[in-house]
């Protein structure tokens, strides 16, 4: 059931130009379009964790976790799922950079998104003024 999956999933990943990043399309119908919605954060976490755990393709499902976390968007919605992700390919990993960034994207959410209420997000993703 999971490679059934994962061939799923890969079909479903487009690359961005000119960048090349790897972006999670959503399909409507036979078309696919290059937006990745909220719950797309968890990808890199799930691929991450499957790596882990050791399913044939590990190496690979890692490798594509890795490559989702570098993509870069102008649309904050204030996902905790991000922040999630990063902490798993930086407790699998150990690479720092992982780590970082997640305190980097949680110091920005306290610094930009925080109100007397709660969070919130930008459209510009950059935050109050």
């Amino acid at each position: 059931m999971w490679e059934t999956s994962m061939e799923g999933l890969k079909s479903l990943i487009r690359r961005t130009t000119p960048s090349s990043f790897a972006c999670i399309c959503e399909k409507n119908g036979k078309s696919l379009s290059d937006k990745m919605d909220e719950l797309a954060c968890f990808a890199p976490g799930m691929l991450a964790l499957a790596s882990y755990n050791g399913p044939r393709e590990a190496e690979k499902y890692l490798s594509l976790a890795e490559e989702d976390m570098s993509v870069d968007t102008s649309w904050n919605i204030s996902r905790p799922e991000t922040i999630e992700s990063l902490y798993y390919l930086w407790r699998i990993t150990g690479n720092k950079t992982y780590q970082e960034w997640g305190w980097n994207i949680f110091q920005a959410f306290e610094r930009n998104s925080r109100i007397e209420t709660g969070y919130v997000g930008h459209k510009s993703g950059k935050g109050r003024g």
